[in-house]
């Protein structure tokens, strides 16, 4: 489902983060094994994200509802 990247963060490449870890912000994450320690995203974000996904989508069917096609 993804995972948290707080502002000023860096990821390495080749680095997977885990399904709902959190990456703090101004955190450099260079290796697998400081990806798989991040800690858990907290409930309210989660929560925050599941309504900020809603909203998105909600924009886009009103967004491609008043698009007219050709």
């Amino acid at each position: 489902m993804g995972a948290f990247l707080l502002a000023n963060s860096y990821v390495g490449k080749r680095i997977e983060i885990p399904d709902f870890r959190l990456v703090p912000s101004d955190a450099v994450i260079l290796n697998q094994k400081q990806a798989d320690d991040l800690h858990s995203v907290p409930d309210e974000l989660e929560k925050l994200r599941k309504e900020i996904v809603l909203h998105n989508m909600r924009h886009c069917q009103q967004y491609l509802s008043k698009r007219y096609w050709y």
